[in-house]
């Protein structure tokens, strides 16, 4: 399972991208780290996923929420989803700066040092 912002959902070839598995999108627009965790109960955890991928916090940085912040919410992410599915595995895609962005590159890298922290 794929989660996220708009770059997950926006990824039009992620199952032919990893056709050795069933790949469930699950990214949508704008989200932040705090709205994964929100509706995990609806959007991740009926779905038992073996693994998760998640993608987010450049959102949440854009609305000037600090990297303590977003790691916190990530790792209350991991905590709900662990509390209900105890086995699964959780990676995150590491964020980048993009050009709209760049001002925030080293936001970008502390969330990123916080989160493998975690």
């Amino acid at each position: 399972m794929f989660i996220g912002s708009s770059s997950i959902k926006r990824w039009q070839t992620l199952q032919q991208d990893f056709p050795e598995y069933t790949v469930i999108n699950r990214g949508f627009g704008g989200s932040h780290m705090s709205d994964s965790v929100r509706y995990a109960d609806r959007i991740v955890i009926p779905y038992k996923p073996k693994l998760i991928v998640i993608h987010a916090g450049g959102n949440d940085l854009a609305s000037r929420k600090s990297p303590e912040q977003i790691a916190a919410d990530f790792k209350a992410f991991v905590d709900k989803v662990r509390a209900a599915l105890p086995d699964v595995r959780i990676a995150y895609m590491c964020m980048s700066a993009q050009p709209k962005r760049w001002a925030m590159a080293e936001d970008f890298k502390k969330v990123n040092q916080l989160i493998k922290a975690c």
